[in-house]
């Protein structure tokens, strides 16, 4: 793993490039490069990166938003900047396709203030009021996702762990790429935690965001996803190579290295990341899944 320094002066380079291309989709390449820098990688395996997803990104000077956060940062702290954003933020998790709380939590994590400000920007930018939710049980029987929808007072914290265990028997199911992004979105909600606020609400929150997302193209595919892993009430299982040595750790996090796909690099980092936190080999299945 290289220094600290040379994963922000990749981080550097990377703001100069705005928070979309093509209209839409989501800039990865910082979340790609921390990614990345967790899982190993020295500094020329950064600049690869960053070589590999310049061409496609389109340059954009930082927003007024995002100078003003940066300003919020320098003066405050990281931290007195996120306790005051994301307990309204995350009212609506699923901003971006979960992007905008993805890449704060990468920008948390990595220790660079003016990543912070650019994440946080871009999640303010698409957050809008969200409407009142009764309660997660009624979100959840709408998504027909099971065993998701008896929150009523559990903790958030509780949901989260009860969401990312489904999410990732979808995925291992079906390799839906939509529900890849809960797995990085439960993830990144897990980096936030101390900053998201011990309300009842937070639990509909979730629900309605994880599996309610507002697009309705974007709630086809990931109700696709899940009918895959629960015919007939049980996961429906892909062919993932099962050889210990095939999945082992260091085994994966080189496979993801040796490659520049963005969504298989933070796949992988999550799911390494929640082994160790709580350590099940389907974290290890789902990362060979997502490098096959």
């Amino acid at each position: 793993m290289s220094p600290l320094a040379e994963l922000h002066r990749s981080l550097d380079a990377a703001l100069v490039f705005g928070p979309t291309w093509n209209g839409h989709l989501s800039n990865h390449l910082p979340m790609a490069l921390h990614a990345a820098w967790e899982l190993g990688a020295e500094v020329d395996r950064l600049q690869a990166q960053l070589q590999h997803d310049a061409p496609k990104l389109e340059r954009a000077p930082p927003s007024e938003l995002e100078t003003r956060i940066a300003v919020e940062i320098e003066t405050y702290g990281a931290e007195a900047v996120l306790h005051r954003h994301v307990p309204q933020l995350v009212s609506m998790p699923h901003a971006g396709l979960f992007h905008g709380m993805i890449r704060t939590a990468h920008a948390w994590e990595s220790g660079h203030a003016r990543e912070l400000a650019a994440a946080l920007a871009y999640w303010t930018a698409l957050w809008r009021p969200q409407p009142a939710v009764a309660d997660a049980a009624a979100v959840a029987d709408a998504a027909a996702v099971p065993n998701v929808a008896d929150a009523g007072d559990e903790p958030w914290k509780d949901v989260r762990k009860r969401l990312i265990d489904r999410a990732l028997d979808a995925y291992l199911a079906s390799g839906n790429f939509f529900v890849l992004h809960l797995i990085t979105g439960l993830r990144a909600l897990r980096v936030l935690a101390r900053f998201v606020p011990d309300r009842p609400e937070v639990s509909a929150w979730l629900a309605r965001g994880f599996f309610v997302p507002d697009r309705p193209e974007v709630f086809a595919l990931l109700k696709q996803g899940f009918a895959v892993g629960w015919q007939r009430g049980e996961p429906q299982f892909t062919s993932v190579p099962l050889q210990d040595d095939a999945l082992a750790w260091p085994v994966l996090r080189q496979a993801a290295l040796a490659q520049m796909d963005e969504h298989a690099l933070k796949l992988v980092h999550a799911c390494w990341q929640e082994d160790r936190l709580r350590p099940d080999a389907r974290w290890r299945r789902a990362a060979a899944l997502a490098l096959s």
